[in-house]
């Protein structure tokens, strides 16, 4: 006996089994959870919504974001760009800052950051 599965982008797939041939619904593997980036004010640098721990704002936009005392732990700000962001006392323990730009940032009385790699030109 021969078992042949193909799945499809629709979440079905085709069994043959000797011959035959049957559609099975297919569980789709779980999806990553979807992104939602915040906005930053231009004038003021106010970061909406606010942060928060366990964030998940990875490849995110946050260029002179005033992140000034927020909590961080456990965000995940992988590849997100911090260009000019006030991180002023910012606790950012265990954070995921892999491959963030913090060009320009102000980094003064840092709480923790070096915990993953980053990126500062």
């Amino acid at each position: 006996m021969s078992w042949r599965i193909w799945a499809g982008a629709t979440g079905a797939a085709l069994l043959l089994v000797t011959g035959a041939v049957a559609a099975v619904p297919v569980s789709a593997a779980p999806r990553a959870a979807t992104v939602t980036c915040p906005t930053v004010d231009p004038a003021t640098g106010a970061v909406t919504p606010a942060p928060a721990p366990s964030v998940d704002w990875s490849g995110c936009d946050l260029v002179g974001a005033n992140l000034t005392s927020a909590s961080l732990l456990l965000a995940d700000l992988s590849d997100a760009n911090l260009t000019a962001a006030n991180l002023t006392k910012a606790n950012f323990d265990s954070a995921d800052l892999s491959g963030a730009d913090l060009t320009k940032a102000n980094l003064t009385e840092r709480h923790r950051l070096l915990r993953h790699p980053f990126r500062r030109r």
